[in-house]
């Protein structure tokens, strides 16, 4: 028996989480007007910020759903900027990111999109038709 899988994970999870903390250090480290100044650039209030910053902290589970449903994410966030960003912002702080990871690793998120995702309605309606 091989303990390759379980050391990957766990270095994975350390990895994660050290990053986790230098990002909130370095948001927990910026002056007042900085910190409104990025909510701002962001589109988010202060505490969405901070809610991201104790959640998943990235929208890669996003993208990955963009290109398992066949959209096309450079042209999507050129045509809709704002639709893009508020995709990432609901992605960011999604409570249900491990689940999400978890069923894109293993190849079970659904092209219906799983009921979990909190952007399931938009992504739906964004899923090219079938010819």
């Amino acid at each position: 028996m091989t303990l390759d899988a379980p050391i990957s994970a766990a270095r994975a999870k350390i990895a994660r989480w050290v990053e986790k903390f230098r990002l909130l250090s370095e948001l927990n480290s910026l002056d007042a007007a900085t910190r409104s100044q990025l909510a701002h650039e962001l589109s988010v209030s202060e505490a969405e910020l901070e809610t991201m910053a104790n959640l998943s902290m990235n929208a890669e589970g996003l993208e990955r759903v963009l290109d398992l449903i066949g959209v096309d994410r450079a042209q999507l966030e050129k045509d809709e900027p704002a639709l893009m960003a508020d995709l990432r912002r609901s992605c960011t702080m999604c409570r249900d990111w491990k689940e999400c990871k978890h069923d894109l690793d293993a190849g079970a998120f659904s092209k219906d999109i799983e009921h979990y995702c909190v952007n399931s309605d938009i992504l739906r309606q964004l899923r090219p038709t079938p010819n």
